[in-house]
């Protein structure tokens, strides 16, 4: 079987795993990579209310990313960018992919067609990926660990997020 038939095989394999399911199978929710929303009282911050551990809500407000293990990672933000297809609507590159929407907690298709830097705090930065969803004209930011590339084996990448999730509950 010639590598590209191979290769082919196995992206379309990786499009076609359910990633809402090898996440559920790990324990792990969508608002966990995702994150809480900061409006509203601290019940919906992930406090009671009543004073409880501070330190686990401040542990719950953090992006799940500052607990990644990189060591999963394949390829660095910019060489995952410069992997994508070639242009044809005005923007460099895209590199197929799926990503969590926030709205509806499903993993739509999209293409990663940028990075930058968010800062979190003073020491830290996060990457984010400008994603364009399938029929959406609208560039939306999103934080790695909310992106699965079409490249990458959607069970290594579940266990990623699982990992990350899991270091940020024991905080």
């Amino acid at each position: 079987t010639p590598r590209y038939v191979r290769v082919n095989e196995t992206l379309e394999r990786h499009r076609q795993t359910d990633l809402g399911w090898l996440m559920q199978q790990r324990g792990v929710s969508p608002n966990e990579i995702i994150g809480p929303s900061m409006e509203g009282g601290p019940e919906q911050r992930g406090g009671d209310g009543r004073g409880g551990d501070g330190a686990a809500v401040l542990a719950g407000l953090l992006p799940v990313e500052i607990f990644d293990d990189d060591t999963f990672e394949m390829y660095g933000p910019e060489e995952w960018i410069s992997r994508g297809l070639a242009e044809d609507d005005g923007f460099l590159s895209k590199t197929p992919a799926r990503t969590l929407c926030p709205e509806d907690h499903m993993w739509r298709p999209c293409l990663v067609i940028g990075v930058v830097a968010e800062t979190i705090t003073n020491a830290s930065d996060i990457t984010l990926f400008e994603v364009k969803l399938e029929g959406v004209h609208q560039i939306q930011r999103r934080r790695r660990l909310s992106i699965c590339f079409d490249a990458e084996s959607p069970e290594k990448f579940a266990a990623r997020v699982a990992a990350a999730v899991m270091r940020r509950r024991m905080a």
